[in-house]
């Protein structure tokens, strides 16, 4: 059994820019490993102490992404690899899915899971997950916390805005995660030495560009939040304020 775990490389919240045609300049900015994306990476790991599973991270994106497989594997996993071309710069959620189901088709087999985070703080379309099962023909959940193994299944927990769901489904398939109050572990000394030196494989199938998407920015507009002396602004790197703010919303 293996996990592929996709994630993404994305620009720190006060460095995001866009150029004239709308696409994200990821060049002279900070850049990170998108929230949600940890906890799919933690969730993986544990499964890998448990039940002894291969884990494999894998990110579409320019060479400098990576950066994020190098910090996955720190944490203990397995693989790594990139998807990546010049011809990818401008690809839209579908773009994307579909290039990355082709492009892992061949590490993709019946008893592999993948695990990914809910959404991205960049794009924040949340689609592209379940797009990408519907390439690959496999079932999804979104927005799962954590998960467990039994009888050749996967347990997923998750909460809606009203109650706690247990949800079973078979493998294939594929997982996206939700930030929650999961602990998450930090590198380790061993496995930074090893991420040092490892060679990072682009796995990347030419077969769609950006160029090729269909959606296209028509505007940008930047607005102001408008606060008065009740509002509170809440900074979302803030992880104790958002769990407060969660507890609020769904209990």
């Amino acid at each position: 059994m293996k996990i592929i775990i996709l994630i993404k490389q994305v620009p720190e919240e006060d460095t995001l820019k866009f150029d004239e045609n709308g696409n994200l300049i990821r060049e002279n900015v900070k850049l990170t490993l998108n929230k949600a994306d940890e906890y799919a990476i933690e969730n993986a790991l544990i499964l890998k102490e448990k039940f002894n599973f291969k884990t494999i991270a894998i990110t579409m994106g320019p060479p400098q992404a990576q950066e994020i497989i190098k910090y996955s594997l720190s944490k203990g996993i397995d693989e790594g690899y990139i998807i990546s071309d010049f011809l990818l710069k401008g690809s839209d959620a579908y773009i994307t899915a579909i290039t990355i189901a082709d492009s892992i088709v061949d590490l993709f087999d019946d008893k592999t899971i993948i695990f990914t985070g809910e959404k991205s703080e960049d794009g924040d379309t949340g689609i592209v997950p379940s797009m990408i099962a519907e390439h690959l023909k496999i079932p999804s959940v979104i927005g799962a916390e954590t998960v467990e193994f039994e009888n050749e299944v996967i347990i997923i927990k998750r909460k809606t805005d009203d109650e706690t769901q247990k949800i079973s489904i078979k493998i294939p398939c594929l997982i996206s995660f939700s930030i929650s109050s999961l602990k998450l572990r930090t590198p380790s000394i061993k496995y930074k030495i090893k991420s040092k030196s490892y060679i990072i494989k682009n796995i990347f199938k030419g077969k769609y560009s950006g160029q090729m998407s269909p959606t296209y920015i028509k505007e940008i507009r930047k607005t102001e939040i408008k606060t008065s002396k009740n509002t509170e602004v809440i900074d979302i790197k803030n992880e104790e304020k958002l769990l407060q703010l969660k507890k609020m919303i769904y209990e």
